[in-house]
């Protein structure tokens, strides 16, 4: 973690989800790490996206701040940069290297719902009544309201014995609900779960070394219902050969391939906890007595959510490679240097909405929303970047040092949104 290890960093999350960028703050710089403005990030020299690494790989993390990232990065690096280096392939015999890891998350804060029907509906007509001055046509826009329903529910809710049944259909076959639902609790686990396996196969001699490896990450949701899972596959390959004792070869090749499958309700801009302060209510009922879905389970997104019919699927592969020649001259006074890196990423977002039924009564029927629809989008982007340098630091006397450093920079980026 760069938590509390880098001074004048902080990182920090706006929420659990597996696939959410960090936000970095250098020296008072609010930036997202995967913004189109903000802290460069630059993985072994190329800018890439922290949050898609694997751990396993990183080797160092350094920071660079104020004039000297401007300095080096230029206008890129107005908000720092972050430099990030991966593991480096080992001389010596072939080793392989298994690591893997179970976690349990938990929500750092849970709300507290009123879960007792008749206290919430007494704090609702006191605010409706003390806001409005007249009584209440219904509660919200699917919940109806009348004195027959009121006078019903507080007669069955102060019944010493319990015996009445938390529903009954009115003399106009329509559904009435006397309920004690948590709706919280029916759309949210306590905890949810991930694991990862990692494994690692390097080794090397003196004029040809490599590394390879690759990790597997899932993490279940904090949903109930509708199976929403986070996947995500890295796998990396770096090697090096010495062409001749002063020209060295190297390559580094990665691969990011995510998946995320996520539960939604009808409303892709509401979430489940807005939706949940307009229509769950603890009176109602997720289900009819014939197991037919009520309007507060299609409407705040649960029915949707449990049958698999609303939902948002993600998909991002990232391919980036960068091949490097190094070549050392004047015993090693004169440093030649050439790169060239190319970022090939294709992300889709692909929302699903549908129609859920409903009853309102035995015989009474009705669907919301009032159409499906289909939403794709497909964004791409390719970068590549080349860099030349020369570095000359002549031998001087004892306590002395003198370097001269040139170069160049070429970098081409084209982003394709989805079309409008």
């Amino acid at each position: 973690s760069m938590q509390g290890q880098l001074p004048g960093v902080n990182i920090s999350m706006v929420d659990g989800k597996p696939s959410r960028s960090a936000t970095i703050n250098i020296r008072g710089n609010i930036q997202s790490l995967s913004g189109n403005v903000g802290a460069l990030c630059l993985i072994d020299g190329v800018e890439g996206d922290i949050t898609a690494m694997n751990p396993e790989d990183v080797e160092s993390i350094s920071v660079l701040k104020d004039a000297s990232s401007a300095a080096v990065y230029g206008a890129r690096g107005a908000f720092g940069v972050v430099l990030v280096t991966t593991k480096k392939a080992q001389e010596g015999r072939i080793s392989v290297n298994y690591s893997g890891s179970f976690s349990m998350y938990q929500p750092t804060v849970r709300p507290q719902y009123e879960t007792d029907g008749m206290v919430w509906y007494d704090n609702f007509m006191e605010s409706y009544v003390e806001s409005k001055h007249a009584l209440p046509g219904g509660i919200n826009n699917f919940f109806p309201w009348n004195q027959a329903w009121e006078d019903e529910y507080k007669k069955r809710y102060n019944d010493p014995d319990k015996s009445y049944d938390d529903w009954r259909v009115n003399n106009s076959g329509r559904y009435e609900y006397f309920s004690n639902t948590d709706w919280y609790d029916m759309f949210y686990r306590k905890a949810t779960y991930g694991h990862q396996h990692n494994v690692s196969v390097s080794g090397g001699s003196e004029k040809a070394s490599f590394s390879v490896s690759a990790r597997h990450y899932t993490q279940e949701g904090i949903y109930r219902i509708g199976d929403e899972k986070f996947n995500q596959t890295n796998f990396r390959a770096k090697g090096s050969v010495k062409i001749r004792k002063w020209l060295t070869l190297e390559n580094n090749t990665d691969f990011v391939y995510r998946t995320y499958h996520q539960p939604m309700g009808y409303d892709t801009s509401l979430t489940i906890p807005r939706l949940l302060e307009h229509q769950g209510f603890p009176m109602t009922k997720v289900t009819n007595p014939d197991g037919t879905w009520t309007a507060a389970a299609v409407v705040t997104g649960y029915a949707g959510m449990a049958e698999g019919t609303t939902y948002r699927d993600n998909f991002k592969y990232d391919m980036k490679n960068s091949t490097f020649l190094t070549g050392s001259f004047l015993d090693g006074q004169l440093v030649a240097k050439a790169d060239f890196s190319i970022l090939y990423n294709h992300s889709t977002r692909n929302d699903v909405i549908n129609m859920d039924g409903y009853n309102i009564g035995p015989d009474n029927s009705a669907v919301y929303p009032t159409s499906s629809r289909m939403d794709r989008r497909d964004y791409e982007n390719k970068y590549y970047s080349g860099n030349v340098y020369l570095t000359f630091a002549p031998k001087l006397w004892d306590n002395h040092s003198f370097s001269v450093i040139g170069g160049a920079n070429i970098v081409n980026n084209r982003f394709r949104p989805p079309p409008m």
